[in-house]
């Protein structure tokens, strides 16, 4: 996908997401970690929670 800059409404806690009451159509994602580095029309990859969680897992330990 494709970055994209967009006002939208989010509503209540449902879990751990947020409910998105305006400003999504049906299938679109809200980028929540990271949108800092990005700029209109820049090539995203999307990935799960479980996803992030593995790779951190598997990231070698950095010492001093």
């Amino acid at each position: 996908g494709l970055a994209e800059v967009r006002p939208v409404t989010a509503g209540e806690w449902y879990g751990q997401d947020w409910i998105i009451k305006e400003g999504l159509k049906s299938g679109e994602q809200v980028i929540v970690e990271g949108f800092m580095k990005l700029a209109p029309g820049m090539s995203v990859k999307v990935i799960t929670q479980e996803q992030q969680k593995a790779a951190e897992q598997t990231k070698p330990a950095v010492g001093k």
